[in-house]
């Protein structure tokens, strides 16, 4: 105890009530500006700039409509299916809708071929353009900085590079519906992940949100 506080324990008598001590925190409240990313197509820029989405489940938040969704009754249950559910699946349990996604394939392919995956595809692949996986830590600190402080676009760069987790951000993954040339009409799946790589930044102050820009490719 420092000296104030021991002369606070001496003056006190017993049974007169209350003894204020005061006290320090020992807290270090640290100044951080939160990052926003910003995604770019490099292989399409004309579709512009876009803040993306942070997730915190692995699989894409999307889904879509599907021959059969319920892979545990006879019969084809057609409806919606989200990418999450059907990742849940067993691989059993997955493979009974890949066979009727086939048997649709080859018998309606007006409504269920080619055009279908292709639309069903872009539609779970769209969503993970637009989403990222969130890491446990998306604040710039500037080291010591104060509230209030100006950083630039370089020091913060800088700060990325020296973070994994934030120099490469990952989309949660998602389906892709394919038709292997080797394997005649029987579809199968795979699932792909989108890497966001940091490529800008620009200056900022502390305490405020910075825009942190990522570029990828299809």
């Amino acid at each position: 105890m420092n000296t104030v506080q021991r002369a606070a324990l001496a003056a006190a008598q017993f049974g007169t009530g209350t003894v204020n001590i005061p006290v320090v925190s020992t807290a270090t409240n640290t100044a951080y500006s939160t990052i926003t990313p910003y995604a770019t197509n490099s292989n399409n820029v004309s579709n512009g700039t876009r803040a993306l989405t942070a997730v915190n489940n692995g699989v894409v938040n999307m889904g879509a409509n599907f021959v059969d969704t319920n892979p545990n009754v006879d019969g084809n249950q057609g409806g919606y299916l989200s990418a999450s559910d059907f990742n849940n699946f067993t691989s059993a349990q997955q493979q009974t809708i890949l066979n009727a996604m086939t048997k649709a394939f080859t018998n309606d392919p007006n409504n269920y071929g080619p055009t279908y995956l292709t639309n069903l595809n872009n539609t779970f692949k769209s969503a993970a353009e637009g989403q990222y996986v969130a890491p446990s830590n998306l604040n710039f600190t500037n080291g010591n900085a104060a509230n209030g402080s100006t950083f630039t676009g370089d020091q913060l760069m800088s700060y990325i590079r020296s973070n994994p987790s934030l120099m490469t951000l990952q989309s949660p993954k998602y389906p892709q519906f394919v038709v292997p040339a080797s394997s005649g009409n029987t579809i199968q799946v795979v699932w792909n992940t989108i890497n966001y790589t940091a490529s800008n930044a620009y200056n900022g102050t502390i305490g405020q949100p910075v825009n942190v820009y990522y570029t990828f490719t299809d």
